[in-house]
């Protein structure tokens, strides 16, 4: 706010923090503040080092979108400011999803309706990735990785590889900084994946090109081992306990962990209490710690066509977080009460305890179903 008054004057550090009343013991802490703002492009230096919002001056952050003709579009960190047009010639050192310091040039076209504003990179702020996947190659004078990602129009220069070169063969190529676009970027082959049409490699080139991690931290995984698979009786009895109330999961084929199941019953006055549960995960995994850290670091698991990368270790992800059948879950329910005409009359939520009793597959539900009412079982899902 200080920074965006109409009425500031630039500043260098010193200024700034007499202005902002910095304590002296604290010199250190804002010094390194001010550099992370500078590097996340929320503020930037211009002669004198002093310090100014980008904006003030014509300039905007965001992320570089390539596109395959190697042109691409800058979209601004902040959602009101409108994308704009960045020319090829004009994306200096930048590769596809770059966060990058931008300025803009002018306006293209003469009708407002086919106005677009125009910019050029002038400094990246952070890379999005540090390694590429691409396939070896060699020309007359040296050795290069083309990346699989076509957004990405550049060849990356590498080393002559020691021994038999896998030309031909899918590479790991990590880049090293790139600060001048007349000279082609390079790169450390760090690891051979094989032949495009080898089995797996397809699988482990997309695990490499996204960057993601085929293993826990040593911390991680300790925090997971050290969780006691009995849930305490003092745990059961802060909670509402929904085991004696018939609950199901409904899931795919080939579901490796359960996320929510499914309960009801029928009250006397003939309107329905619904029990959606969900697995309480934040349970096990309390805020700041190393799971919870790691956690947030990847975000989702992620399936691929033969295996799972999790986002918490196995013994939560289909252990106790996963509501298997026969089993005592914690969860956290929504009871909704429903009319004989479905319409939601009341919702709460809980923390609950549950005991599932089946495992569908969607299948075996729909089955179910359509049978007619002459089982424990049908009565319950009908």
């Amino acid at each position: 706010p200080f920074l965006a008054d109409p009425n500031y004057q630039p500043l260098d550090e010193k200024a700034l923090a007499r202005r902002l009343r910095v304590p002296p013991e604290d010199a250190a802490t804002f010094a390194k503040f001010l550099a992370e703002e500078e590097n996340a492009g929320r503020i930037m230096q211009v002669r004198h080092s002093l310090y100014v919002l980008p904006k003030r001056l014509g300039f905007c952050v965001g992320r570089l979108q390539m596109n395959e003709r190697g042109f691409g579009f800058l979209v601004p960190i902040d959602p009101a400011e409108p994308d704009f047009y960045i020319a090829g010639e004009d994306t200096a050192a930048a590769f596809h999803g770059d966060l990058v310091l931008a300025r803009i040039k002018e306006q293209r076209g003469g009708r407002q309706r086919d106005s677009r504003l125009r910019g050029e990179v002038v400094k990246v702020l952070q890379r999005k990735r540090r390694q590429l996947v691409g396939t070896l190659r060699k020309s007359q004078m040296f050795y290069y990785v083309l990346p699989d990602e076509t957004r990405i129009p550049h060849d990356i220069s590498v080393p002559a590889p020691a021994g038999d070169p896998p030309l031909g063969q899918k590479v790991v190529v990590e880049l090293k900084e790139w600060p001048d676009r007349r000279k082609p970027p390079e790169g450390i082959i760090t690891e051979v994946l094989g032949a495009p049409d080898a089995p797996g490699v397809d699988l482990l080139s997309i695990i490499r090109k996204h960057d993601l991690p085929t293993s826990f931290p040593e911390k991680v995984e300790q925090e997971a081992a050290d969780i006691a698979a009995l849930i305490p009786v003092a745990e059961i009895a802060r909670r509402e306990d929904f085991r004696k109330i018939f609950t199901v999961t409904i899931d795919p084929d080939d579901a490796k962990d359960f996320d929510d199941a499914l309960s009801y019953h029928i009250l006397p006055n003939g309107d329905f209490e619904i029990f959606t549960h969900i697995a309480d995960v934040s349970h096990y995994v309390p805020t700041g710690s190393a799971l919870d850290v790691e956690a947030r670091l990847r975000g989702n698991s992620v399936y691929l066509v033969d295996r799972v990368i999790p986002m918490l270790p196995e013994k939560l992800s289909n252990g106790i977080c996963s509501l298997q059948p026969h089993v005592d879950r914690l969860v956290k329910t929504a009871i909704i009460t429903l009319d004989r005409r479905g319409e939601i009359k009341t919702f709460r939520f809980a923390a609950g305890i549950i005991h599932s009793a089946k495992r569908f597959t969607y299948k075996e539900a729909f089955a179910q179903l359509r049978k007619p009412d002459t089982t424990p079982l049908a009565r319950h899902l009908h």
